[in-house]
């Protein structure tokens, strides 16, 4: 459907000097499958579990859309985002004549009213005679169900065309519905028999219950053809996310991850282009006011694709920054501290000064909180009023929390709860104040 979009001339895309920097040694692999590899994939976490589905196939020289490989969704577990289990695969390809019979791979899982929904890329055979966007549902993320009207998009009269559509990541936004972001191929003139593949977008459609799609065309377009410093411009791998009011969209392109930051989800064009990092189909979730980017595929530093594609597992960095970009960090070696609200000291002499640990995302500049004191004999209520806390940092970077005093001398002798209304929810730590 997207291949009919006519597509006006764009400016060359040229080097990025950012691109040329090496960021590797930032990255740290967290799973590796003996024998085979993880490309395009998608995390969500359920009760105490993160879930990994993911695109893979057998390491070989051959091409990776062979027949058989790239015919199943992998499935991990981890507590952690650091130590995975790999599971059963999620499902594999379909039977012949079936619109996912030949491959399967970049899922994109999402929950809605307690069923689990996964948009897909599904192949009848090579992915050149087309990419169709299929569905399945889960309610334990376990066992999987095809949709029976797969693939999603059809034309008007209902009947399934050849398409390039790929990449699903799904986005829900409130007053628009779902949002669903893909890579798609594009033709400039629509008289030609088939696309010429100069143009390709990321593509956006909205549905209120992830069944019914409505259509919105491009929301960003490159040229298909033409290289940076070190590999294909192509856009791919979308992930949007929303921070302070503003929406993000990550993509690969080239020699890693760019964004495009908009004032509105169904919007990227005529906007500025970031380099983020040499990732390649990166996500990004946060977890506990930490963020965290993957990369997959290939060793984080060939960025060109020369000598390791498809033959790697799943790297993890995390993302810090103050203000309005983001930036890739290590993740430490050494265990970091819980991210828990503490008072410390815990028992304070009357007069002296607590400090008050709250914990922040780590991608923020300033954060504001509130606090109220409960006294645990009275049941007296007070409050501590607003605070703006400001990011802590140390040697390794944003350390995701902020500190405040509160001056004991403001309240009498006693025990007290106290509660702290953050951006990570609602905090409750108690202290004890002594004469």
């Amino acid at each position: 459907m997207f291949l009919l979009f006519g597509v006006g001339q764009l400016a060359a895309q040229a080097i990025d000097p950012a691109a040329l920097r090496n960021d590797s040694l930032l990255f740290r692999k967290v799973l590796e499958i003996p024998g085979g590899y993880i490309n395009d994939h998608c995390l969500i976490r359920k009760d105490s579990l993160w879930h990994l589905f993911y695109t893979t196939g057998q390491i070989s020289s051959k091409k990776w859309y062979r027949d058989g490989n790239e015919a199943e969704i992998g499935h991990a577990v981890s507590p952690d985002l650091l130590a995975w289990k790999v599971l059963s695969p999620a499902f594999r390809t379909g039977p012949a004549g079936s619109f996912n019979a030949g491959h399967v791979y970049a899922p994109y899982v999402i929950e809605r009213n307690g069923v689990y929904v996964m948009l897909y890329t599904g192949t009848p055979g090579s992915p050149m005679a087309g990419e169709h966007l299929c569905l399945a549902t889960s309610i334990d993320l376990t066992t999987w169900v095809q949709h029976p009207d797969n693939p999603i998009f059809r034309n008007a009269s209902g009947e399934v065309i050849r398409v390039s559509e790929r990449d699903p990541h799904i986005y829900f936004e409130p007053g628009v519905g779902y949002i669903m972001y893909f890579v798609a191929r594009l033709r400039e003139d629509e008289a030609k028999g088939r696309t010429d593949q100069e143009f390709s977008c990321v593509a956006a459609a909205t549905s209120p219950d992830l069944l019914n799609w409505t259509d919105h065309g491009p929301v960003m377009v490159r040229r298909t053809n033409g290289y940076d410093a070190f590999s294909y411009m192509h856009p791919e791998s979308p992930c949007v996310i929303k921070k302070d009011g503003l929406y993000y969209l990550f993509y690969k392109s080239g020699s890693g991850m760019r964004y495009i930051i908009s004032e509105t989800p169904l919007d990227f064009r005529d906007r500025a282009e970031y380099f983020l990092s040499t990732a390649h189909a990166g996500e990004i979730v946060e977890w506990e006011g930490r963020w965290y980017l993957t990369s997959c595929s290939r060793q984080v530093n060939d960025i060109a694709h020369k000598w390791s594609d498809r033959t790697q597992g799943l790297f993890l960095a995390r993302l810090t920054g103050v203000g309005l970009h983001p930036m890739v960090a290590r993740i430490p070696d050494a265990p970091k501290e819980p991210m828990t609200f503490s008072i410390l000291p815990k028992i304070a002499t009357g007069g002296a000064v607590a400090w008050l640990r709250v914990p922040l995302g780590e991608w923020s500049a300033d954060t504001p909180c509130s606090a109220t004191i409960l006294n645990l004999r009275t049941f007296k209520v007070q409050t501590l009023g607003e605070v703006t806390l400001r990011q802590r940092y140390n040697e390794e970077g944003a350390t995701g929390f902020g500190m405040f005093w509160m001056k004991t001398w403001l309240i009498g002798e006693g025990s007290y709860l106290v509660t702290v209304q953050s951006p990570v929810g609602q905090l409750h730590a108690t202290v004890a104040i002594t004469p």
